[in-house]
Protein backbone atom coordinates (compact mmCIF):
# COMPACT_ATOMS: atom_id res chain seq x y z
CA UNK A 1 0.00 0.00 0.00
CA UNK A 2 1.43 3.36 -1.05
CA UNK A 3 1.67 6.21 1.43
CA UNK A 4 -0.18 9.38 0.47
CA UNK A 5 1.93 11.41 2.88
CA UNK A 6 3.93 14.18 1.25
CA UNK A 7 7.69 13.76 1.68
CA UNK A 8 9.23 17.11 2.35
CA UNK A 9 12.30 17.69 0.22
CA UNK A 10 12.83 21.42 0.63
CA UNK A 11 13.04 23.54 3.77
CA UNK A 12 11.33 26.89 4.26
CA UNK A 13 14.69 28.56 3.59
CA UNK A 14 15.24 26.57 0.37
CA UNK A 15 11.83 27.52 -0.99
CA UNK A 16 12.23 31.14 0.11
CA UNK A 17 15.61 31.38 -1.67
CA UNK A 18 14.19 29.81 -4.83
CA UNK A 19 11.17 32.13 -4.98
CA UNK A 20 13.26 35.18 -4.04
CA UNK A 21 15.58 34.42 -6.99
CA UNK A 22 12.64 33.88 -9.34
CA UNK A 23 11.12 37.21 -8.32
CA UNK A 24 14.41 39.14 -8.49
CA UNK A 25 15.28 37.69 -11.90
CA UNK A 26 11.82 38.31 -13.37
CA UNK A 27 10.91 34.65 -13.74
CA UNK A 28 7.92 35.46 -11.54
CA UNK A 29 6.38 38.74 -12.66
CA UNK A 30 4.85 41.61 -10.67
CA UNK A 31 1.18 40.91 -9.86
CA UNK A 32 1.60 37.22 -10.77
CA UNK A 33 -0.47 34.98 -8.51
CA UNK A 34 1.29 32.35 -6.40
CA UNK A 35 -0.88 29.31 -5.73
CA UNK A 36 -0.30 27.25 -2.60
CA UNK A 37 -1.23 23.92 -4.19
CA UNK A 38 1.16 24.45 -7.10
CA UNK A 39 4.04 25.32 -4.79
CA UNK A 40 3.29 22.34 -2.53
CA UNK A 41 3.49 20.08 -5.57
CA UNK A 42 6.58 21.74 -7.04
CA UNK A 43 8.55 21.61 -3.79
CA UNK A 44 6.98 18.37 -2.51
CA UNK A 45 5.99 19.95 0.76
CA UNK A 46 2.98 20.69 2.93
CA UNK A 47 0.77 23.76 3.08
CA UNK A 48 2.10 24.97 6.42
CA UNK A 49 5.61 25.14 4.91
CA UNK A 50 4.40 27.18 1.93
CA UNK A 51 2.42 29.45 4.26
CA UNK A 52 5.57 30.10 6.30
CA UNK A 53 7.43 30.90 3.07
CA UNK A 54 4.63 33.35 2.19
CA UNK A 55 4.99 35.00 5.60
CA UNK A 56 8.74 35.37 5.08
CA UNK A 57 8.36 36.69 1.53
CA UNK A 58 5.71 39.16 2.69
CA UNK A 59 7.96 40.43 5.49
CA UNK A 60 10.65 41.09 2.85
CA UNK A 61 8.14 42.98 0.68
CA UNK A 62 8.35 40.47 -2.16
CA UNK A 63 4.69 39.41 -2.15
CA UNK A 64 1.34 40.85 -1.14
CA UNK A 65 -1.61 38.94 0.26
CA UNK A 66 -4.98 40.15 -0.94
CA UNK A 67 -7.89 38.99 1.19
CA UNK A 68 -10.19 36.58 -0.63
CA UNK A 69 -8.03 36.81 -3.76
CA UNK A 70 -4.69 35.18 -2.98
CA UNK A 71 -0.98 35.88 -2.91
CA UNK A 72 0.68 37.99 -5.58
CA UNK A 73 4.23 39.04 -6.46
CA UNK A 74 4.69 42.66 -5.37
CA UNK A 75 4.96 45.48 -7.81
CA UNK A 76 6.41 48.88 -7.01
CA UNK A 77 5.73 52.39 -8.19
CA UNK A 78 8.57 54.49 -9.59
CA UNK A 79 8.63 56.49 -6.31
CA UNK A 80 8.94 53.29 -4.25
CA UNK A 81 11.81 52.05 -6.42
CA UNK A 82 13.61 55.40 -6.09
CA UNK A 83 13.21 55.25 -2.30
CA UNK A 84 14.52 51.68 -2.19
CA UNK A 85 17.62 52.68 -4.16
CA UNK A 86 18.16 55.79 -2.00
CA UNK A 87 18.13 53.64 1.15
CA UNK A 88 20.35 51.06 -0.51
CA UNK A 89 22.87 53.77 -1.41
CA UNK A 90 22.91 55.04 2.19
CA UNK A 91 23.41 51.53 3.58
CA UNK A 92 26.16 50.62 1.12
CA UNK A 93 28.04 53.87 1.71
CA UNK A 94 27.82 53.43 5.48
CA UNK A 95 28.95 49.80 5.19
CA UNK A 96 31.95 50.89 3.10
CA UNK A 97 32.86 53.54 5.69
CA UNK A 98 32.84 50.88 8.41
CA UNK A 99 35.18 48.45 6.65
CA UNK A 100 38.39 47.85 8.54
CA UNK A 101 41.04 49.25 6.24
CA UNK A 102 43.48 48.21 5.14
CA UNK A 103 42.06 44.70 4.88
CA UNK A 104 44.24 41.72 5.71
CA UNK A 105 45.51 39.43 2.94
CA UNK A 106 42.96 36.65 3.58
CA UNK A 107 40.03 39.10 3.48
CA UNK A 108 41.31 40.73 0.28
CA UNK A 109 41.91 37.36 -1.41
CA UNK A 110 38.37 36.20 -0.53
CA UNK A 111 36.92 39.45 -1.86
CA UNK A 112 38.91 39.04 -5.08
CA UNK A 113 37.65 35.44 -5.54
CA UNK A 114 34.02 36.48 -4.94
CA UNK A 115 34.39 39.37 -7.40
CA UNK A 116 35.89 37.10 -10.07
CA UNK A 117 33.12 34.50 -9.59
CA UNK A 118 30.42 37.16 -9.80
CA UNK A 119 31.97 38.72 -12.91
CA UNK A 120 32.25 35.29 -14.57
CA UNK A 121 28.59 34.54 -13.80
CA UNK A 122 27.48 37.87 -15.32
CA UNK A 123 29.66 37.47 -18.41
CA UNK A 124 28.36 33.94 -19.01
CA UNK A 125 24.75 35.13 -18.67
CA UNK A 126 24.16 33.02 -15.56
CA UNK A 127 22.11 35.66 -13.76
CA UNK A 128 20.69 33.16 -11.29
CA UNK A 129 24.21 32.35 -10.13
CA UNK A 130 25.20 36.02 -10.07
CA UNK A 131 22.26 36.84 -7.80
CA UNK A 132 22.40 34.03 -5.28
CA UNK A 133 24.54 34.41 -2.18
CA UNK A 134 24.67 30.60 -1.83
CA UNK A 135 27.14 30.40 -4.74
CA UNK A 136 29.50 32.85 -3.09
CA UNK A 137 28.92 32.15 0.60
CA UNK A 138 28.25 28.41 0.97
Amino acid sequence: MESTEVREKYSVDDIFDSLEEDIALGILHPRERLIEEDLCRKYRTKRHVVRQVFTNLESHGLIKRVRNRGVFVSDYTIDEIEHIYAVRKLLECEAARNLPLPGNDEWLNNLKIITEQHTAAIESGDFKKSFSRKYFFP
